[in-house]
């Protein structure tokens, strides 16, 4: 039998667009490239229709492999008796990290521009968790699973 969890975090990346949004941002650009292609092609330069649908291919393909991220998830669940991470991908969920949990410490390190790194870590091993969280989410995250591995130590100790 499973102990029951003291913390169960899913975090997934954050896209501003929905599938519909994309659909319509991209037909604005498009539109707007078409009436800069008509005018361009009216003072002579033909050359441009090349560039501008260079410039709308760009533009296509990194939103497209922006949205194919939103299927991502890490998720993170606290136990008295572990710690669990699991990250679900294109290719499905792998576990990336388990550890007991009165063993393992919380590391919060701040770099130089300030987003700071979550890892997990227990002897020489370690892990790095809610990368997809803003600095303000990642301080509140490392708060949260700090208190759950505190609850889970009182726990094991009873």
């Amino acid at each position: 039998m499973e102990a029951p969890l003291l913390m169960d975090a899913t975090i997934a990346p954050n896209r501003a667009l929905s599938p519909r949004g994309l659909v319509v941002l991209l037909g604005v650009l498009g539109a707007l490239n078409a009436a800069m292609a008509v005018v361009f092609v009216i003072m002579g330069a033909g050359l441009i229709l090349p560039f501008l649908g260079l410039d709308m291919a760009a533009v296509t393909i990194a939103f497209l492999v922006s949205n194919r991220r939103t299927r991502e998830r890490e998720r993170v669940r606290v136990s008295v008796d572990e710690i669990r991470v699991t990250r679900r991908d294109r290719s499905g969920e792998h576990l990336v990290w388990s550890s007991p949990t009165i063993f393992t410490r919380v590391v919060f390190l701040d770099d130089d521009l300030g987003a700071g790194e979550v890892r997990l870590r227990i002897s020489d091993r370690e892990t790095l968790v809610a990368g997809a969280l803003s600095r303000p989410e990642r301080l509140a995250f490392v708060a949260a699973l700090e208190t759950a591995i505190r609850q889970a130590r009182r726990g094991s100790a009873a």
